[in-house]
């Protein structure tokens, strides 16, 4: 097995390519100690070798760190660890690691997350917030039937209230902007052209003019 390529990702961090086709993120410091150099002739298994004794523990490292600052779905702290340059194999063996010990939980995970944005999301907005995040079918519809959400319109009402308060919607380029950023956040047409004609009944879109 050959070291095709050694690219600097920074002052600390190298890539390190065998064959053309492994690669694997390392500290310089490791360079030497693995005996790494562009044109090198490695033995076979030393990439397994240096995945298995410093980047597994490296990765779950990385893993419980993230896990340490808020929640993530499983698919979701995958992909974060092999944006940062972690293999498929060695991310899901710290996915596993996380996972054996309960902290990450796809189903906990999705009701927490409709708790948390009931009040300032639609359904749909949410629904689709959590398919993106790799929440499976079969618990997204779990979470969704016991998910403790009041009536979508009232929600919107109560949140366009609180954020119009912040606002002059008395002009209309505010009062446009202001449509279109909650219908952004997934709530109908229909019910967000309700709520602002109710706003604008009630006062809330002469403030310029008091």
């Amino acid at each position: 097995m050959t070291v095709t390529e050694v690219r600097e990702i920074s002052r600390q961090k190298v890539c390190v390519e065998f064959d053309h086709q492994l690669t694997l993120v390392l500290y310089r410091g490791e360079l030497k100690r693995y005996g790494l150099r562009e044109g090198a002739e490695v033995p076979d298994g030393l990439p397994d070798e240096i995945e298995e004794q410093v980047l597994r523990k490296r990765a779950t490292r990385y893993a419980m760190n993230l896990l340490a600052k808020r929640d993530y779905a499983a698919r979701e702290l995958r992909d974060k660890l092999c944006r940062a340059g972690y293999t498929e194999e060695t991310a899901g063996h710290a996915l596993a690691y996380v996972t054996s010990f309960g902290y990450i939980n796809d189903a906990d995970y999705a009701r927490r997350y409709l708790e948390t944005y009931s009040d300032r999301k639609s359904l749909r907005r949410m629904e689709a917030d959590l398919r993106q995040k790799g929440i499976s079918e079969e618990i997204l519809v779990s979470a969704m039937a016991e998910a403790d959400c009041t009536d979508e319109k009232e929600t919107l009402r109560r949140y366009a209230v609180k954020k119009a308060a912040a606002l002059d919607l008395s002009l209309e380029k505010n009062r446009q902007k202001f449509f279109r950023y909650l219908t952004g956040k997934g709530f109908s047409y229909g019910d967000v052209k309700d709520v602002l004609e109710e706003l604008q009944a009630e006062g809330y879109c002469e403030r310029s003019e008091q």
